[in-house]
């Protein structure tokens, strides 16, 4: 059982700068287990820290980590099979469940590949620690043992890493919910909860209906159904009078002006730039405003954010405006295509594949593109083949994207998603083969 620790009357508060700290062994698995659960993280507009990022380069990192583990919401610690072979990382682990002691914090551990007893009781894997001082040693143990001991996930045998991966990032989503809904404190380390999911069965869209009418042409009703709902989905919150910026095409494209101003960095050899995000507002409505700092100048997003994510991707488009004004303008779709990969991927279909023909003048070509993916998408005419491809991957994301909030409203929960969708299927279907029985009975009294 976890043991039980009454935080005090006096707990100290923090400003948190992130919501997520990963503690893990960066030799074993930063380029495997870690940077997919961080890619997620990333793709719910989680603000997680990560050292290659947040970090100049170079610089004594000892002070900087504990810092960003103090001021995380949520601790993350993936005991892996080499975890315990690190002194950095027995040593963040102690800092992280004194923060669970002295502000409450709440701390997931991650079993990958080992079990809870192992770490428990400190033996396979977890049997030899690092050589140092007695008292040190001790309280690696003793860290190991109160982090074992809190409810955890575990990777069972044989299960997709990536579906493991959801898990985690479902159930931290859950956490930061209730984290904004109720007081930041007097809280415990509770169970995850077990996810279960239903599957919506769909027949493949060249079978027709008895009138010739297709699956189709249930979709391109239900999406004039939904015109209004999804209308009301991407208005624009208020919170005390105050706009917060969430529009979804913002976030899908939150990496566009980071990702350049690090290629811009590093391109110069300069530092990567280091974020610093302030949270302001009570816990139930946090809003946040951002500084990037960029070979010794100091750049801030103009406005509040309703996510830390979309607050650094506005000071990097300042600083990427006023440090590279062309530059800051160029057509985000380049990013598109990766987009358009990710999309696909997550919803388990076919890869897409890209035809381009070419026309007019040998010195003025012309690049038409299309990307198959289940239907024809067909991009906008480019200079150049790559151009053309990006402006049809363009329309292929931004209208499957549409098609997305279409099906299903907007969930917070793949369960409630899987619901909507089955609502608005059922009542689509319905008002379908009604129209289908009126028509047949026109045809008989004829």
């Amino acid at each position: 059982m976890a043991p039980s620790f009454a935080p005090s009357s006096s707990t100290p508060k923090l400003t948190y700068e992130y919501e997520v700290f990963v503690s893990f062994r960066g030799a074993e698995i930063r380029t495997t287990f870690t940077s997919h659960l961080f890619a997620a993280l990333d793709r719910k507009t989680i603000h997680a820290f990560d050292d290659e990022r947040s970090l100049p380069r170079g610089e004594k990192i000892g002070a900087e980590l504990l810092k960003a583990i103090e001021t995380s919401r949520i601790a993350v610690v993936v005991f892996s099979k080499k975890y315990a072979t690190s002194d950095w990382c027995l040593d963040e682990l102690v800092k992280i469940m004194e923060c669970k002691r002295v502000f409450n914090q709440r701390v997931l551990p991650i079993f990958y590949h080992v079990s809870q007893p192992e770490v428990l009781e400190q033996k396979g894997n977890f049997a030899e620690l690092p050589n140092g001082p007695e008292d040190k040693m001790n309280s690696w143990r003793a860290a190991l043992t109160e982090a074992a001991n809190l409810a955890g996930l575990h990777l069972e045998p044989n299960r997709p890493e990536s579906d493991f991966i959801e898990e985690i990032v479902d159930y931290i989503l859950k956490k930061l919910k209730e984290e904004s809904s109720t007081a930041p404190s007097l809280r415990q380390n509770d169970a995850p909860a077990q996810h279960s999911s239903a599957t919506i069965p769909h027949n493949d869209a060249s079978s027709g209906s008895a009138n010739g009418s297709t699956d189709l042409d249930i979709v391109s009703a239900t999406r004039q159904a939904m015109q209004p709902k999804a209308q009301e989905i991407y208005q624009t919150p208020q919170v005390n009078g105050t706009t917060l910026h969430v529009n979804n095409d913002f976030r899908d494209m939150q990496h566009f002006y980071k990702n350049q101003l690090q290629n811009y960095a590093q391109k110069r050899n300069l530092r990567l730039p280091v974020y610093s995000c302030k949270c302001e507002g009570p816990p139930h409505a946090s809003q946040f405003r951002c500084k990037v700092t960029v070979d010794g100048q100091t750049y801030e997003s103009p406005e509040l954010f309703s996510t830390s994510k979309d607050a650094e991707h506005a000071a990097a488009k300042v600083a990427l405006t006023s440090l590279v004004p062309d530059g800051a303008k160029e057509d985000n779709s380049v990013l598109y295509k990766n987009l358009l990969q990710e999309l696909v991927q997550k919803e388990g279909v076919s890869l897409p594949v890209y035809v381009t023909n070419r026309s007019g003048e040998v010195h003025e070509p012309i690049f038409f593109s299309t990307v198959v993916i289940g239907e024809v998408f067909k991009g906008h005419e480019a200079r150049t083949k790559k151009k053309a491809e990006m402006n049809a991957a363009k329309i292929a994301y931004t209208t499957l994207k549409e098609w997305e909030v279409f099906k299903g409203h907007e969930a917070r929960t793949k369960k409630k998603a899987e619901m909507n969708a089955a609502k608005i299927a059922y009542t689509t279907l319905k008002e379908h083969l009604k129209k289908i029985k009126i028509n047949s009975n026109k045809r008989d009294v004829k």
